[in-house]
């Protein structure tokens, strides 16, 4: 018999933050494992009525939970600068490194996981492309203004198409990452563990 494990949405669009973390907390006293806070910049409807910042919120709840965190949808291009997404999960892990470290790899060394440095070089790797490259201005460029940038000759439908390949490759290297440290996880315990996270 495996075990299974729930985890909820913490609705940032719905609730306030106080009222957020104290349902993450009554949840967690109730059987769910781990807490997922969406990141949004404004409620999907105006009668939700709440915009909370992601991560805030997941540095309360990492103080006030102890299960898994990770934020959904953090788009690390036109809204946050992938540097700036990689300085929030960096902090998020040195202040409550049991909770980020749970979603990621063992460690390599001094207790810093395979899936943090991952990231941090992907982030800079991405940073640099857009700061430095003629190709990352032209992204900048698209997401400012297409029509603007298609009307001086930049082929504004090869950027987008480029932007989403590359999101692919990211979201995939993500999977792979999940998937190996479900294995490790797995491989440590000494029975089969079966995760399943709630995403609404």
């Amino acid at each position: 018999m495996s075990d299974v494990q729930i985890g909820m949405a913490a609705a940032l669009e719905q609730f306030s933050p106080r009222e957020s973390i104290r349902l993450a907390a009554l949840a967690e006293q109730h059987g769910f494992s781990g807490q997922m806070a969406a990141d949004h910049f404004q409620p999907w409807v105006p009668a939700q009525g709440e915009a909370s910042f992601v991560w805030s919120v997941l540095a309360s709840l990492a103080e006030n939970t102890a299960g898994d965190l990770g934020p959904g949808v953090t788009c690390p291009s036109f809204r946050f600068h992938p540097s700036m997404v990689a300085q929030a999960a960096a902090t998020l892990g040195a202040s409550s490194w049991q909770a980020f470290r749970r979603v990621t790899l063992p460690s390599i060394r001094w207790g810093v996981a395979y899936g943090v440095v991952l990231m941090l070089l992907m982030y800079l790797g991405v940073w640099f492309w857009l700061r430095e490259t003629a190709a990352g201005r032209h992204v900048y460029a698209v997401g400012n203004n297409p029509e603007a940038t298609r009307l001086t000759g930049i082929a504004t439908e090869r950027v987008l198409l480029g932007v989403y390949v590359l999101a692919g490759v990211f979201y995939g290297i993500a999977a792979l990452l999940s998937a190996l440290a479900e294995a490790a996880t797995s491989a440590t315990s000494s029975s089969v563990t079966s995760s399943i996270t709630s995403t609404s």
